[in-house]
Parts: C-alpha cells; sequence; structure tokens
C-alpha cells in the first residue's frame, strides 16, 4: 500500500545500482544478442560482464552471466539406441532453469515425441524438472540418476564410503539380493536407509523400478554431450544451435553423401558416414574415392621421370643453342 508519495525525483538521472533487479538474464540477452550474432564470436562470462558495464553502465555478477550460459545447454534430452548408443532426442535454449523453462521444454517435446506407454525419464532431482513432468507427462515414470543420488548421500552423510555398496544395490536385479544389501548399507549409515527409502526404492533401483529403464541408470549420455560442446558452451546463442544441430549427420552409402558435406566434397567417409559403414558391417575402403587407393598412387609413379640436373650441368647441343626463339604473334 502506498503511504506517500513524493512527486519531485531527486535521484540523478545517471544513478544504476550495482545489480540492478531489471537487468535480468533475459533482458541481458535481449540487449547482446544483436553484437554477437556471428558463430566465430566466443563470448565469454567476462566479455558479457565488461559489455553490460561498458554499455549501461551496470555491474552484473558473474553468478548472473553463468545463469544465462548454463541454461543454454541445460535443456538437453538424451537416449540410447538399441545399439547402445547415444541417440540425441531434443534440446532447448531456455533463459534461466526455472518451472516455466522446463514446462516450456517438455511441452515441446510432447509435441513432437508424444506420449509412449512405460515411458520413463531418468534425470537428477531438480524439483523444476520432476514439476514438469508431473504435469506434461504424467503416466511417465520419473526414475533417478544414480550418480546425482550418490552425490547427495555423500552431502548429506558425510565421512562415510559406500561407493561400492550403493552401487550394487541400485544395480541389483532380484528383490531378496536387494535386500540384502540394503541391510548391509544401513549398518554403515543408520540414517541411511530410511533415507533412500523417502526417496523411493522404484525410483533409483532396478529392483523395483516400474518402468523399462534398460541399463539406463545414470544421465552421463548428457554429459557426453556438453563434453562434446566445452568449447562451443562459450558461444552466443545462435552459434551454440548451430553447434547442437551439427551432432546430426543423415548419411545415404549408396550415394555416398552426408548431411555435413564432408563425405561428398573430400570422397573420404566422415565421421557418420563411419558409424553407418561399421553399423552396416562394411569396409569402410570400398568407400574411399579411388585416388585414396595406393594402387593408384602407385600408377601415377609408374611411368618413367627422368630428373633434370642442375643449369649448370647443362650439356646443350649447338644446333639447340643457335636456334633464334621468336615471341609469338600478336
Amino acid at each position: 500500500m502506498v503511504t506517500k508519495f513524493v512527486k519531485e525525483n531527486t535521484c540523478a538521472v545517471d544513478y544504476k545500482r550495482e545489480g540492478h533487479r531489471q537487468a535480468t538474464s533475459w533482458v541481458i540477452g535481449d540487449c547482446l544478442k544483436s553484437k554477437y550474432i556471428a558463430h566465430s564470436r566466443t563470448f565469454k562470462l567476462k566479455d558479457m560482464v565488461d559489455d553490460i558495464r561498458e554499455r549501461f553502465g551496470i555491474q552484473i555478477t558473474y553468478n548472473k552471466a553463468w545463469r544465462v550460459r548454463k541454461a543454454a545447454y541445460d535443456t538437453l534430452r538424451v537416449c540410447k539406441d538399441g545399439n547402445n548408443s547415444i541417440f540425441l532426442l531434443a534440446w532447448g535454449i531456455g533463459d534461466v532453469e526455472n518451472d516455466s523453462s522446463w514446462l516450456w521444454f517438455f511441452t515441446k517435446f510432447k509435441q513432437v515425441y508424444g506420449d509412449r506407454l512405460g515411458l520413463v525419464i531418468v534425470s537428477d532431482r531438480h524439483p523444476n524438472i520432476a514439476k514438469a513432468i508431473r504435469e506434461i507427462y504424467p503416466g511417465a515414470f520419473h526414475e533417478i540418476c544414480m550418480q546425482h543420488l550418490l552425490h547427495n548421500i555423500k552431502n548429506k552423510f558425510r565421512g562415510i564410503s559406500v561407493d561400492m555398496l550403493y552401487y550394487w544395490c541400485e544395480k541389483a536385479y532380484r528383490l531378496c539380493e536387494f535386500a540384502c544389501l540394503m541391510n548391509a548399507l544401513t549398518l554403515v549409515q543408520p540414517r541411511l536407509g530410511p533415507y533412500l527409502q523417502e526417496v523411493g526404492y522404484e525410483r533409483w533401483s532396478r529392483a523395483y523400478s516400474e518402468g523399462h529403464r534398460y541399463n539406463i541408470m545414470m544421465t552421463k549420455i548428457s554429459e557426453c554431450i556438453n563434453a562434446i560442446l566445452v568449447k562451443e558452451r562459450e558461444l552466443p546463442v545462435t552459434a551454440l544451435a548451430e553447434e547442437m544441430r551439427s551432432l546430426d549427420g543423415v548419411v545415404d552409402l549408396q550415394a555416398r553423401t552426408c548431411s555435413c558435406r564432408c563425405f561428398q566434397l573430400e570422397q573420404l567417409p566422415c565421421a557418420y558416414a563411419m558409424i553407418a559403414i561399421q553399423h552396416s558391417k562394411r569396409d569402410v575402403y570400398n568407400f574411399c574415392s579411388k585416388y585414396y587407393n595406393s594402387s593408384t598412387w602407385k600408377a601415377t609413379y609408374a611411368g618413367v621421370v627422368y630428373p633434370l640436373p642442375h643449369q649448370g650441368d647443362w650439356v646443350i647441343p649447338n644446333k639447340v643453342r643457335d636456334v633464334k626463339v621468336l615471341p609469338p604473334d600478336i
């Protein structure tokens, strides 16, 4: 409730408080996107902080700058195919990692992927992710990455080492085996048993899993994608999106082409073509241009090549020396 109104403004017009509350991450991104649209420009956190201070006189924290960049690659969903290889399902770029960004991501994801019987989503215990899954995929099984849960255990129960017991318990198939290992865990730390039970056995253990989790026990496949994009994560949003798009390649082995265009231009199998060739159990050398073959290389030098000696050693016959060479008619 407003109790007093002062009509006259006494603050200087050029006054900008450090950490200005209106300088949200989405405002910062909108201000900088036109300047850093080029793919080749590396956009580091220090660049963002310096530019905002220089252009607007506002000093933002590295934490805020980091949140802007982090959100660009946090909304990533991957799985494994039948050959146990990484398959990139979807990725999105958001302002910050909050309820609205994850709701937006899963809404868009559902539009293209749909909903499937027995769907299992494995993630960390971020409350925004859990809330979005409950709303967009109420029938899906939301299970927890075992590595993230182990980090939670170590932070909550410091000074204990239960890594191997926890892994055995988490990966056990039979309920009796799981119960035996849980008893051993409880002996190491009496409070650990009730803690894991409260998390929900069905959310982290294979024995109690209610969905078809297969062998996907961790979200490390997402970390693999992040590791590939270590340098690219410093780029502006448009450049990062282009790098993410380039992770996928469409290969036609019969036409010897790939969407990355390396295959057809260099006439050598690119990384995507190599995977397709290996998967089809064919010989990769059959997909190389004949000009890269050793037989072609040998044929290049099969003829006699006479070496040319030094000019001082030339023996020029008089009839050749006496020939007068005239310039061409123009």
